[in-house]
């Protein structure tokens, strides 16, 4: 597995936990929810987020990475 497969493969359990911890408080506290395609796209973002201070994935080398573990799956 190339440096940004293992990279990516250990930023994507902790954003996928968090938007869901995140997802579980809006619903407990606030009395609201987002679908479920929004929830995904605020994985996305964060992983974009956590993984644009790597310098393996400057220059948007992210985007091919994203649509691989993501959107070919559905």
């Amino acid at each position: 597995m190339s440096s940004k497969g293992r990279i990516l493969w250990k930023a994507i359990p902790l954003a996928v936990l968090w938007s869901i911890w995140r997802e579980r408080n809006r619903r407990i506290f606030y009395q609201k929810q987002l679908q479920v395609e929004r929830v995904i796209n605020l994985i996305v973002d964060d992983l974009r987020g956590r993984l644009s201070t790597n310098l393996l994935f400057k220059g948007g080398g992210l985007a091919p990475c994203v649509a691989v573990y993501f959107f070919e799956v559905s």
